[in-house]
């Protein structure tokens, strides 16, 4: 009768530690689950933000785009302006507008006038490519995020099981 009692015993001793095993195992899951969830909500709160980041430097390279070619238009019609007035100075003179140094000032004018307007214009296209530029790096961050956070998940889950696998009694039934 002492040896049943014992082993009785000894089982309702190893069932109460599988018990408290399972309980412990069951607590440790839901905090790491809890926490890949909050994980999960932060990459995405980042995701959409650089994607909204990524956005709004497109639309700024597109506006640098249109103030270059806005930039562009009216400093050429400044340049026509002064080369008339130059035209009327040169008149009032009584200079001959069609020909000699009058036709070689007005050839350098339109000439420099093209040149001052294709650098503006340069210029506001280089600012739109670095707005691109930053927009692809911002997508790019945003894959990576959404890599990561995929990563983890996975990660997550595997060391799930494995703690909980690790947290049963290994003696249980022998």
């Amino acid at each position: 009768m002492c040896v049943i009692t014992a082993t009785a015993a000894s089982t309702a001793a190893m069932l109460a530690f599988a018990v408290v095993s399972a309980a412990t195992a069951a607590t440790t899951t839901a905090v790491s689950l809890s926490q890949a969830s909050a994980q999960k909500k932060v990459a995405a709160y980042q995701i959409e933000q650089s994607k909204k980041e990524a956005q709004n430097a497109e639309l700024q390279a597109a506006y640098e785009r249109q103030v270059g070619v806005e930039d562009a238009r009216k400093q050429k019609l400044n340049s026509i302006l002064n080369m008339h007035k130059e035209k009327a100075k040169f008149a009032g003179n009584n200079i001959s507008l069609s020909s000699g140094t009058v036709l070689n000032l007005e050839d350098d004018l339109k000439i420099n006038s093209e040149l001052d307007a294709l650098t503006t214009q340069n210029n506001s296209e280089q600012k739109a490519q670095n707005y691109l530029n930053k927009r692809n790096s911002l997508y790019q961050n945003a894959a990576l995020i959404s890599f990561n956070n995929k990563l983890n998940s996975s990660k997550t889950y595997a060391q799930l099981g494995i703690n909980t696998l690790n947290s049963l009694p290994h003696s249980f039934g022998n």
